[in-house]
């Protein structure tokens, strides 16, 4: 909440990438980036609601830590 007002963030995750394909879900330091980004958003407290935007036809299962195919 921030004045009274609920506060949704919405992060675009492209899958699409001219130079490194699906980089979204490349690993970095054992995370998927995107994770990364999502993360950040929900510990920042800033948000009531997250939404994340993307084509890819993966999804990420936090608790396995793995992607699951849709």
């Amino acid at each position: 909440m921030y004045q009274d007002k609920t506060v949704l963030g919405f992060i675009p995750a492209r899958a699409g990438s001219k130079g490194i394909p699906e980089k979204n879900i490349k690993l970095l330091a054992g995370k998927p980036l995107i994770v990364h980004t999502i993360e950040a958003a929900k510990t920042s407290s800033i948000f009531d609601y997250l939404m994340v935007s993307t084509a890819c036809c993966r999804r990420y299962n936090e608790r396995t830590g793995s992607f699951d195919q849709t």
